[in-house]
């Protein structure tokens, strides 16, 4: 999945109420192992990606809510 596959509606919200993934879509880690990666979640619905510089409210609405982002595993 590339960048320009994430989700790109501000407006909307990106996560839903289904499970996804944060990711940094400039970081080339993160960009290649989101590529490679087949995600499942436990209840066999598929995880959803989002590139975190393409969902800015997203990342907003997570950092009010308490969540570090900058913070790795």
């Amino acid at each position: 999945m590339t960048s320009r596959e994430a989700v790109r509606d501000e407006g909307a919200d990106p996560a839903g109420r289904d499970p996804f993934l944060l990711y940094d879509g400039e970081c080339p880690f993160c960009s290649f192992y989101v590529a490679k990666s087949q995600f499942e979640t436990r209840i066999g619905k598929p995880l959803r990606l989002i590139d975190g510089r393409e969902a800015p409210g997203l990342v907003s609405r997570l950092r009010r809510e308490g969540y570090d982002l900058e913070e790795c595993c």
